[in-house]
C-alpha cells in the first residue's frame, strides 16, 4: 500500500503493509484499506503509539527478574531491553502476532488445563515445566496433552467459569450504574 502525499504541503513518505493486513482489538478492526485512506497525521499517531507501547513493553519485567536488583540495575536492564527492541524494530525482526488470538472459551480452557498440570506436578513433587530452564516446550506439550485427554471435562468447567465471570461482571455493572 502506498500512502498518497497530502495536499496541504506536508512532506510525506510512502509506506507499505501487506494487502491482507488486518488487526482486531476489542472488536474493532483496521485493514490495509483503512490505512490507505487515513491522513498522514492519523498514521503518525498510530505509529507513535505503537512504537511507544512496544518500547515500554520491552522493559516490563516479571517479579522474578526484578528480585534483588538495585534501581540502577533495573534501569540498566530496561535500557538494554529497550535498545534491543528498537534495533529489532529497525531490522524488521518484530511484527504482528501471526494467526488469531485465543477465543474466550479457549483462554478459560487453557487456564483449567494449567491448574490441572500444576496440581499434577505438585502431587509428583516436580516443578511446573515452564518454571524450569528450557521447559517452555515441555509445558506446551503437557497442556496440549491434558486438553486432548480431558477436553470435554475441561470445556464444561471452562464454560461454567465463563458463565460465572459474566454474571460477576453484570453484578458489578449494575452496582456501578
Amino acid at each position: 500500500m502506498a500512502k498518497k502525499p497530502t495536499t496541504n504541503g506536508e512532506k510525506t513518505v510512502d509506506i507499505s503493509v501487506p494487502a491482507d493486513f488486518a488487526i482486531t482489538t476489542h472488536g474493532l478492526t483496521i485493514t490495509a484499506d483503512d490505512l490507505e485512506s487515513m491522513s498522514a497525521k492519523a498514521l503518525g499517531y498510530l505509529l507513535a503509539n505503537g512504537y511507544k507501547q512496544s518500547i515500554t513493553d520491552a522493559a516490563a519485567f516479571t517479579k522474578d527478574k526484578k528480585a534483588g536488583k538495585s534501581a540502577a540495575d533495573l534501569e540498566a536492564m530496561a535500557n538494554d531491553s529497550r535498545a534491543k527492541r528498537h534495533e529489532a524494530i529497525l531490522a524488521g525482526n518484530v511484527g504482528a502476532v501471526a494467526g488469531s488470538r485465543a477465543t474466550p472459551i479457549e483462554s478459560f480452557m487453557k487456564d483449567v488445563a494449567h491448574e490441572r498440570l500444576k496440581a499434577l506436578c505438585l502431587s509428583l513433587g516436580k516443578p511446573l515445566p515452564k518454571n524450569v530452564k528450557g521447559g517452555a516446550q515441555t509445558y506446551a506439550l503437557a497442556i496440549e496433552a491434558i486438553l486432548k485427554r480431558q477436553g470435554d471435562d475441561i470445556r464444561a468447567e471452562a464454560e461454567a467459569r465463563m458463565a460465572a465471570a459474566k454474571g460477576a461482571a453484570a453484578d458489578v455493572a449494575d452496582i456501578l450504574g
